[in-house]
């Protein structure tokens, strides 16, 4: 199956699950894309530094990552979309043809825009990594 992860930047939440799920599983295959990077103007840009570091430190690089816009055809796509943030978090930034999409399943992860604590940004990466091993066991069942 194939997943997108979103946050709003695609700077931190989305480009770890992105990471981290791709590390887990080679039955599935995930990306990962920001609702608001054009809006910010960070098309393009790496994700954030700490978030770089946070995944460095588990063995996962993804120095080289560029942070992507959602488009309409990322949904199209793939089978399941996760949005990483609150519902309504979600409602002011998310495009209908997400937050409608029967594929959309929210999980509530904290935001680490503006945190410089690098104990926030490892339990945050702690936090995604328990809930994308759910998620891969949980698609694994659907393929049996």
């Amino acid at each position: 199956m194939k997943v997108l992860f979103i946050c709003r930047a695609n700077a931190g939440r989305s480009q770890m699950a992105e990471a981290i799920f791709n590390s887990l599983t080679n039955k599935h295959k995930a990306t990962s894309a920001g609702s608001n990077v054009k809006d910010e103007g960070m098309t393009g840009s790496p994700p954030d530094e700490r978030v770089i570091t946070a995944l460095e430190e588990v063995g996962l690089d993804i120095s080289a990552c560029k942070r992507k816009q959602v488009t309409p055809k990322m949904v199209e796509y793939v089978d399941k979309v996760i949005v990483l943030m609150q519902k309504d978090e979600a409602r002011t930034c998310l495009p209908s043809y997400i937050s409608n999409s029967k594929k959309t399943e929210y999980w509530t992860v904290r935001d680490m825009r503006g945190s410089i604590d690098p104990e926030f940004h490892r339990g945050v990466r702690n936090e995604i990594e328990k809930r994308v091993k759910l998620l891969i066991k949980k698609l694994d069942k659907l393929n049996e």
